[in-house]
């Protein structure tokens, strides 16, 4: 088989390298004789979860593949000059770099010679997202050809990727737990282990919900990953004194974090890498969803609650979603203090207003009082820590919904031979 390029132009830290880094070893598990070229717009990134990974180096090999700084146009147009490439893997819209326009575009691809783009989309709930499932798009060459491939929530979408690693830990979540110790000794599996990973926010409805659930005696610890949201919770937690135990975590390689996530027992995740591995956890969670204008992001998050909805008694998925709706909505609130801009519905466009107000009636509206927003998320906050062991059984069932839809890495492959 010809070389198959990965693009990955990291945007938001680890988010994006951490889907590439885990599609890459699946696919290498699927088929070990693939050649796979990694092209990494930030190595420190990529770095920070493979072990051994050489942040200075513009080419290296690493478990197996080639990897390229996408930043170096000229090792990269080198390395493309003496290689057959004939499949391209475009993560996240992250578009090509002009080294490799030119090759595909500009005389390097061989007379004669087919390349295939695949764009492996961002995931996502909603329900488009089967439409464009392996719909063409043009390139301005009939020798270039190019695909959208959709990750995503049903059997008519490219699925979730489901890597054996993560799932041998899901089968066994004390053997992962013990595997923390050499990263996390002070990680007590006997706790309520909470995981935090998020973007900035104001976190002290959430932090006084902990600090109260673990003064009733649920004895929490929270496990809060580094990153942008973890200023915004280290200054709640002292702003309002918090006396529940708190780690911040070091830089974790990617086993070990996926070793962290699966011994939790409830998830406070952000981005698509952690989320998509949350939604296969069945353990309890809320998602952070990137902000958006015109609160856009709400109408995403809308879309995933409506994939869980048959999950969960009414009762409760009307406090998860407004739950959800609510942590996600500072900028709309106004809770987090910022000055200036619209609140309530009027920060929110017609369609995040539409998606909101079919989930939780009336809530749009009392989104102005930032007041109300911030005591109603505390209350939320701890009702969903409380009622966790009540509330697990329903992930569970959401998430063996998504392995049954099947392996995105096994389908994008099976794809590549099709056409490679």
């Amino acid at each position: 088989m010809a070389d198959i390029l990965i693009l990955c132009k990291v945007v938001d830290n680890y988010g994006d390298i951490g889907f590439v880094y885990r599609l890459a070893r699946a696919l290498s598990a699927l088929d070990g004789t693939l050649r796979l070229t990694l092209v990494v717009s930030d190595l420190p990134s990529f770095a920070y979860m493979a072990p051994g990974l050489n942040a200075a180096v513009p080419f290296q090999r690493y478990e197996g593949w080639d990897v390229l700084d996408w930043n170096d146009a000229e090792t990269c147009a080198r390395w493309c000059r003496s290689h057959d490439v004939r499949v391209i893997l475009e993560c996240f819209q992250c578009g090509r770099p002009d080294w490799l326009d030119g090759y595909l575009f500009g005389g390097g691809l061989p007379a004669g010679q087919t390349a295939h783009i695949i764009n492996v989309e961002y995931l996502t709930a909603e329900s488009w997202a089967e439409d464009f499932h392996l719909l063409k798009s043009g390139t301005r060459s009939a020798m270039v050809r190019k695909v959208n491939f959709m990750p995503g929530f049903t059997a008519r979408t490219g699925g979730l990727l489901l890597d054996r690693p993560f799932l041998d830990l899901l089968a066994d979540r004390a053997g992962a737990a013990g595997k923390l110790k050499n990263f996390l000794p002070a990680f007590d599996p006997a706790a309520c282990n909470v995981l935090v990973f998020s973007y900035e926010k104001d976190f002290a409805p959430v932090v006084r919900a902990f600090d109260r659930y673990h003064a009733a005696g649920g004895k929490l610890e929270a496990c809060l990953a580094s990153g942008r949201g973890a200023a915004s919770f280290l200054s709640a937690y002292g702003r309002e004194k918090c006396s529940f135990p708190l780690i911040s975590l070091p830089g974790l390689p990617q086993e070990a974090w996926d070793a962290l996530l699966v011994s939790c027992d409830v998830l406070f995740v952000r981005g698509e890498e952690s989320f998509a591995r949350s939604c296969l956890s069945g353990l309890p969670f809320v998602w952070h969803a990137y902000r958006q204008d015109e609160a856009f992001h709400l109408v995403k998050l809308a879309a995933l609650l409506e994939r869980m909805r048959g999950f969960f008694l009414p009762e409760d998925f009307s406090l998860l979603a407004e739950f959800f709706i609510l942590y996600n909505s500072d900028d709309v609130c106004g809770s987090c203090g910022c000055q200036g801009g619209n609140r309530g519905a009027e920060a929110m466009g017609a369609e995040a207003l539409g998606a909101v107000e079919s989930l939780c009636p009336g809530l749009p509206a009392k989104l102005a009082d930032g007041a109300f927003a911030a005591r109603r998320l505390e209350e939320l906050a701890y009702a969903f820590l409380k009622g966790r062991e009540r509330l697990a059984p329903c992930f569970r069932a959401f998430s063996r919904s998504l392995l049954s839809n099947g392996d995105l890495a096994a389908r994008l492959l099976a794809y590549i031979q099709s056409v490679g």
